[in-house]
C-alpha cells in the first residue's frame, strides 16, 4: 500500500505544478486517482481529501478559496489573482436578456434569434422557423468568435495568469474549453470570465444588430407574440450559467472530453453548448 508520505509529496508536487501554485480539490482528487489508482483515504484514517490535507499537510497546503462548493488549495507562496476590473460596454440601450445571449453564443443550439428591424424586439424561436419582414434572422457567434473572446480575456490578465492561459488557448484552438475551464476554476477566474464574456457577446450582438439595421429598443422578448411567428414554450433559465449548469455534469464532461484523442474530437457530434441548451430549455 502506498504510504501517506508518498501521497502527501504527490499532493504538494501537483500544487506546485498548477498555475499560481493553487489547485482545486476536485482536480487534485482526479490527479491522485491517476497517480495511485488503488489508494483509499479511509486507509489513512481520514474520511476525505480535506481531512487528509489537514492531518498530513498542516502549514504546507492551505485553503485559499472556493469555486462553487469545491475547495481551492494553495502552497504558502500561492498568489491568488484578483478579479480583473472590467469595463462596461458603453452606448448600449437594449435590454438583451440572458436567454437571448445564451442562444446567441450557441451556434449549434436548436434555437435561433429573430429581431424586428422596426421595433428592435428580439425573440427566441426554434431553428429554421419561418421569418417575414420586418423580422430578420440574427447569425449566432461562431466558434472562432468565442475562441477570440477567450484570448481577449487572457490578454487583459496579469502576466502570471496571461501566459499560461494563452498557452492553453493556442495549444487547443478547436477544443480549448475543457482545459481552459479547469484553469479558470483553479485560479478563481471563472466568475470574472463570465462577466467578461457576457460583455463581449453583448457588444458583438449590438454590432450585428446595427449591421442588420435593427432599431434601438428597451424591450427584448424570448417568446414570440401571436402574429409575429411560430408558437413555442420556453422555461426561463437561470441568469448565471455557472449556477444553472450542474457542477457534477460539467466536471464529467470536462473529464471525458479532455481525454479524447484529436481524431475523436474532430468527429464529436454532441457539443457541450447543445447539451447545455437542451437542459436549460426543456419544459
Amino acid at each position: 500500500m502506498v504510504t501517506h508520505e508518498e501521497i502527501a509529496v504527490r499532493i504538494l508536487a501537483l500544487a506546485a505544478e498548477a498555475p499560481n501554485k493553487t489547485i482545486s480539490g476536485g482536480r487534485l482528487s482526479e490527479l491522485l486517482k491517476h497517480s495511485f489508482p488503488d489508494y483509499k483515504l479511509a486507509d489513512y484514517g481520514t474520511k476525505n481529501l480535506r481531512a487528509f490535507i489537514r492531518d498530513y499537510l498542516p502549514g504546507k497546503l492551505k485553503e485559499v478559496g472556493k469555486v462553487g462548493t469545491d475547495i481551492v488549495y494553495g502552497l504558502p507562496e500561492a498568489v491568488i489573482p484578483q478579479a480583473p476590473i472590467l469595463k462596461q460596454a458603453s452606448g448600449s440601450t437594449r435590454n438583451i436578456t440572458q436567454e437571448v445571449l445564451r442562444v446567441f453564443r450557441s451556434p449549434n443550439a436548436p434555437f435561433e434569434l429573430h429581431a424586428n428591424s422596426e421595433t428592435g424586439v428580439i425573440r427566441v424561436v426554434e431553428r429554421g422557423g419561418s421569418i417575414q419582414e420586418p423580422w430578420v434572422r440574427i447569425k449566432p457567434a461562431s466558434a472562432e468568435t468565442l475562441h477570440q473572446i477567450a484570448k481577449n480575456f487572457a490578454a487583459q490578465l496579469p502576466e502570471e495568469c496571461c501566459e499560461p492561459a494563452m498557452r492553453l488557448l493556442d495549444a487547443n484552438p478547436h477544443a480549448w474549453w475543457p482545459r481552459f475551464s479547469i484553469y479558470l476554476q483553479e485560479t478563481n477566474l471563472f466568475k470574472p470570465w463570465m462577466v467578461f464574456k457576457g460583455e463581449q457577446l453583448r457588444t458583438i450582438l449590438e454590432t450585428e444588430l446595427r449591421t442588420l439595421g435593427v432599431a434601438q429598443s428597451s424591450v427584448s422578448a424570448t417568446v414570440p407574440d401571436a402574429e409575429s411567428g411560430p408558437k413555442m414554450s420556453l422555461r426561463r433559465a437561470d441568469s448565471d450559467e455557472s449556477l444553472s449548469f450542474p457542477t457534477d455534469l460539467r466536471s464529467a464532461i470536462i473529464r471525458v472530453v479532455q481525454n479524447l484523442p484529436l481524431s475523436e474530437l474532430r468527429g464529436l457530434k454532441l457539443p457541450v453548448g447543445d447539451l447545455f441548451d437542451a437542459l436549460t430549455h426543456r419544459n
